[in-house]
């Protein structure tokens, strides 16, 4: 049985429930300019994930435009300027507008890249997958591409923060879109298998 953290989904529910940031029940991130680019995170505490040797990280995503730096979908990071090593896991869209899915062990990290960007203005799904040993990204249940990492994730404070919509530590990465359905499964769920269902 696929099994995923029961914390998070009702940190999602209680959000939802105040219509917060929500659009359809789905959330809106706008990057806003000046100093509002810090604006809109949804910030989510406590998502164990120390010690795991899977991981799957899926969302729908409707990217509304891309900006000049990395546009975060979620991030799992220890504390202050971790480096790249220490991030647990991290999903986000670059400034051309393809899919990175980034995992790190605490010695070295391993990113993904999608073959192809995501188009603007349309449901997509999006997924990275871990069984301990391969590393795959999906845009709606097409692998794209693979790496390598071993070990288990580099959490040093499990109980630290998760954020969605933009990267808060260190320095702003907003996303501009709307993002709904985010799951953290900790099993490697090859989702992914061809044709995928078209957004609800």
């Amino acid at each position: 049985m696929k099994k995923f953290n029961y914390l998070f989904w009702t940190f999602l529910i209680v959000l939802f429930s105040l219509s917060v940031s929500a659009q359809n029940y789905a959330l809106s991130f706008y990057p806003g300019t000046g100093s509002g680019i810090n604006k809109n995170t949804f910030t989510v505490y406590g998502i164990d994930v120390s010690s795991n040797t899977k991981l799957t990280v899926e969302a729908w995503c409707n990217l509304e435009s891309l900006l000049p730096g990395n546009m975060n979908i979620v991030i799992k990071e220890n504390t202050d300027c971790m480096s790249s090593a220490d991030i647990a896991y991290w999903m986000y869209i670059n400034s051309t507008g393809y899919l990175v899915f980034h995992l790190g062990n605490g010695t070295s990290f391993t990113q993904v890249t999608t073959t192809n960007p995501i188009p603007l203005d349309e449901w997509h799904h999006l997924s990275g997958t871990w069984d301990g040993s391969t590393i795959r990204v999906y845009i709606d249940g097409i692998e794209e591409a693979t790496g390598s990492l071993s070990g288990s994730l580099d959490v040093v404070n499990d109980a630290g923060e998760m954020n969605i919509g933009n990267r808060w530590y260190c320095y702003r990465q907003p996303y501009d879109g709307i993002i709904d359905e985010l799951r953290i499964w900790d099993v490697d769920w090859t989702i992914c298998t061809g044709n995928f269902l078209t957004h609800p």
